[in-house]
C-alpha cells in the first residue's frame, strides 16, 4: 500500500487544532454567574486549594474567597470550573496581622465536641478555648473577652436559639445563629456579629474552621438599628392605658 502523504492543509489543521486545545485548558474559569452577584463569597483559609478543598464546598456556593497568596492546584482549577465556582483572590493583609481572639466555647452539649473545638483551634492561630460550662456562665465570660480585648467567638451548644437571645443581653456581644454556613456568614456580616453560635453537627468542621477564621479579620462596626437607644414608653403615653381610667 502507498504511504499516506501529508499535505500543507492537513498540518494546518493539526496544528490548529493542538493550539485551541491549549487556549481551552489555559482559559480562565467561568464569568461570574448573574446569581452569584447577590451572594456574598465563602471565605477559604486555607493555604494550598486543591480538588478536595472545592468538593468539600457547601452545594449551591457560587463564589469563594482566597487567602492571599493562596496555591491553587491545577486539579482545583478543573474542579472549580465544572462547578461554575469563581474564585476570588482576597485582599492582601498587613504585616504581621493575625486577627482578633478567637474565643472557643461550648455549653450544653450532649455528644463529644472535643475533636470539633480541637480542629477549629488549629486552624485558627489566635484561638483559646474555654473549660465546658453552663450556659449563663460561659456567656459571661465571652462578654467579658469581647469588651476587654475586643475578642470573637464561636459557641457550640445544644440550644442555639435561647444562647443567641441570652448573649445579646450583654451589651458587648452581638450574636447570630444559623444552620448552615451561607446563612450564618450572612447574618453574621449583616449584623457586624462577634459571636457565632452553632448547634453541633449542623455545620461542616471545614466550614466552621473557615467562618470562625474569616470573623476574626472581618470589622464589627454595627448598623445603625443595632447602635440606636430604644427609648421605654412613660406610664402616661400609652393610649391604652389612658383609655382604661374612666371616671
Amino acid at each position: 500500500m502507498p504511504t499516506p502523504t501529508i499535505n500543507q492543509q492537513d498540518v494546518a489543521r493539526l496544528v490548529s487544532e493542538v493550539i485551541s486545545r491549549i487556549r481551552s485548558q489555559a482559559s480562565p474559569g467561568p464569568s461570574l454567574p448573574a446569581r452569584a452577584a447577590t451572594s456574598p463569597p465563602l471565605a477559604l483559609t486555607d493555604r494550598v486549594i486543591n480538588a478536595e478543598t472545592i468538593e468539600q464546598l457547601p452545594a449551591g456556593t457560587t463564589r469563594v474567597t482566597l487567602p492571599h497568596r493562596a496555591v491553587v492546584t491545577p486539579s482545583a482549577h478543573d474542579a472549580a470550573r465544572q462547578r461554575g465556582l469563581v474564585l476570588v483572590p482576597g485582599p492582601r493583609q498587613p504585616t504581621g496581622s493575625a486577627g482578633r481572639p478567637l474565643i472557643i466555647a461550648r455549653a450544653d452539649c450532649r455528644c463529644d465536641v472535643t475533636g470539633l473545638t480541637a480542629a477549629i483551634s488549629r486552624a485558627v492561630p489566635t484561638s483559646q478555648q474555654l473549660p465546658a460550662a453552663g450556659l449563663t456562665t460561659v456567656l459571661t465570660s465571652l462578654a467579658d473577652h469581647a469588651g476587654r480585648d475586643a475578642a470573637r467567638g464561636l459557641l457550640i451548644t445544644d440550644q442555639p436559639a435561647i444562647a443567641c437571645v441570652a448573649a445579646n443581653r450583654h451589651r458587648s456581644l452581638r450574636a447570630v445563629t444559623g444552620n448552615d454556613p451561607a446563612t450564618l456568614d450572612a447574618a453574621a456580616t449583616a449584623c457586624a456579629a462577634n459571636l457565632l453560635i452553632v448547634e453541633p453537627g449542623r455545620i461542616p468542621t471545614r466550614s466552621l474552621e473557615r467562618l470562625a477564621a474569616a470573623l476574626t479579620t472581618r470589622e464589627t462596626t454595627p448598623p445603625a438599628p443595632l447602635t440606636e437607644t430604644v427609648a421605654s414608653p412613660s406610664s402616661t403615653s400609652c393610649s391604652c392605658q389612658q383609655g382604661s381610667h374612666h371616671h
